[in-house]
């Protein structure tokens, strides 16, 4: 999501159009930014892609990507 809205410019309310198919019933903004907090305390999770990727993009880290994902699209989700 931070490449969609960071490298690709794509608006946030266009990749909002996206999820209601693949969210399910009743999971609200709130579960969801729990979740991703959850997640981004967690070390493995945090780290899963390293081996992976061999250049991140200057501005990247998963705290900063999350942050911006929680303020662009998690949190206006429910609206």
């Amino acid at each position: 999501m931070w490449l969609a809205l960071n490298e690709l410019c794509l608006r946030p309310a266009d990749i909002l159009e996206c999820f209601p198919p693949y969210r399910p019933d009743g999971y609200t903004a709130a579960a969801a930014i729990a979740n991703l907090q959850l997640k981004t305390a967690d070390t493995a999770f945090v780290e899963d892609l390293n081996q992976l990727v061999t250049a991140w993009p200057p501005a990247y880290s998963v705290q900063t990507a999350a942050d911006l994902v929680i303020s662009e699209l998690l949190r206006p989700m429910d609206g």
